[in-house]
């Protein structure tokens, strides 16, 4: 199959757990990401702690705080696609720069993440197309796939927004159960430097 941008994924969690427990973090543990202009708190990384991790960081993976929901619902999913896990939190009226989670040189290989929207608007999410046309493939969908080596952003809100995300290393198998004749597949447009890290 030609390498997807996006797919919805249809999974059962206790939801209204799982919100709970992540809007009762304190937003002061979280830290400011001037690159995506949004800010990210480490749940389960190589040094087990949240702020700035070293993307480099090697080792076993640990939680960075307890979360006995968040866990409950989401280590089967890490145990099969082995990933640093992290809340993205874009505070309402803030604008996401568009971005890619992957280096300019690794756009067009496997670079996969995975996304559950704990809270805000489902339909923000958009991949710019060859055109630098925004295309929204999101249809209230709350966890799907997506290609990190696509330019990405989010609309501007009148609502914050909290995101659960499973990154590197993790980047290339699919989730078992994800439907992939639901894809979308865009093309992209000319990749920018100030898009990449």
């Amino acid at each position: 199959m030609e390498q997807l941008t996006y797919c919805a994924h249809n999974i059962e969690v206790d939801h209204d757990k799982i919100e709970h427990e992540v809007l009762s973090i304190p937003i002061s543990s979280y830290h400011y990401d001037k690159f995506r202009n949004t800010y990210i708190l480490p749940l389960f990384n190589p040094t087990g702690k949240i702020g700035r991790v070293d993307p480099n960081a090697q080792g076993e993976m640990k939680w960075s705080m307890d979360l006995p929901e968040v866990q409950k619902a989401f280590s089967p999913i890490l145990e099969e696609l082995p990933g640093r896990f992290t809340i993205l939190y874009t505070p309402h009226n803030q604008e996401m720069n568009v971005h890619l989670d992957c280096k300019k040189e690794e756009v067009g290989t496997r670079q996969y993440k995975w996304r559950y929207v704990v809270k805000g608007d489902l339909k923000s999410l958009y991949f710019l197309n060859e055109n630098m046309e925004k295309v929204y493939p999101n249809q209230g969908e709350r966890s799907y796939v997506m290609d990190g080596g696509h330019p990405h952003s989010i609309d501007v809100s009148d609502k914050p927004k909290w995101t659960l995300c499973i990154g590197s290393p993790w980047r290339d198998n699919l989730p078992k159960d994800l439907d992939t004749s639901k894809a979308y597949i865009i093309k992209r447009p000319e990749i920018k430097d100030q898009w990449s890290v």
